[in-house]
C-alpha cells in the first residue's frame, strides 16, 4: 500500500503528486462509522464510502482518470459535512408552521402571496365577499383556443421583428450619416 504521508512531509522526487495525496487520504480514518442495514431508518447522513475503496479504484486506472476520482471522493466528503442540513420533510413542516398563523390573522379575510390575480370563480367569489377588488387576468395558455394562441404568437413575433429591423435601420442611417458628413 505504500507509506502514509503526513501533512508536513515533503513529497519524494519520484512520487506522483496525486498518487501521494490519495495514498495520504487512504491512511486517514473514514469520516463516518460504517452503517448496517438496521441503521437505515433513523440515520440522515448518507456518505457510505470509505477512502480505501477509491484508493483501490484509483490505482487500477491511469493518472488522468485518477484525478477525477479524487474529485469524486472530495464530493462525497462534502456530502458528509453538509448532511446536518434539514431533510425535505423537516423543511416542509417548518414552512407549514410559519403559514398557519398567516391565515388566522384578525381582519384579514383572504391572504395570498402571489402577485397574479386569481382566475378561479370560487376564489373570486371569496375575494368579492371579503371586499377585495377582483381584476380579470389575461387568459392563460389552457383557456385560449389553439387558433387564437397561434395568432397571438404570430402577432408577437411580427412585433419583435419590426422592432429589431427598426433598430437596425436607425443604426444604419446613423452610420451612413456619419460616413457621408465626416
Amino acid at each position: 500500500m505504500g507509506k502514509k504521508l503526513k501533512t508536513g512531509t515533503a513529497l519524494p522526487a519520484n512520487e506522483d503528486l496525486i498518487g501521494a495525496a490519495v495514498r495520504w487520504r487512504a491512511g486517514r480514518p473514514p469520516a463516518q462509522r460504517q452503517m448496517n442495514e438496521d441503521d437505515w431508518p433513523d440515520v440522515k447522513r448518507y456518505c457510505l464510502f470509505y477512502v480505501e475503496r477509491s484508493y483501490a479504484v484509483f490505482w487500477s486506472v491511469n493518472a488522468f482518470v485518477g484525478k477525477s476520482l479524487l474529485q469524486v471522493w472530495t464530493r462525497f466528503e462534502c456530502k458528509t459535512i453538509n448532511s446536518d442540513l434539514p431533510t425535505a420533510d423537516e423543511t416542509q413542516a417548518r414552512n407549514r408552521e410559519k403559514t398557519i398563523g398567516i391565515d388566522k390573522q384578525e381582519g384579514c379575510g383572504f391572504s395570498h402571496n402571489n402577485a397574479k390575480p386569481h382566475t378561479s370563480s370560487a376564489t373570486q367569489q371569496i375575494l368579492k365577499e371579503s371586499g377585495w377588488k377582483v381584476r380579470r387576468s389575461s387568459p392563460t395558455f389552457y383557456e385560449t383556443p389553439p387558433g387564437e394562441m397561434k395568432e397571438e404568437k404570430n402577432r408577437h413575433a411580427a412585433a419583435a421583428k419590426r422592432q429589431f429591423h427598426g433598430r437596425f435601420r436607425i443604426q444604419l442611417r446613423e452610420r451612413l450619416h456619419l460616413s457621408t458628413y465626416s
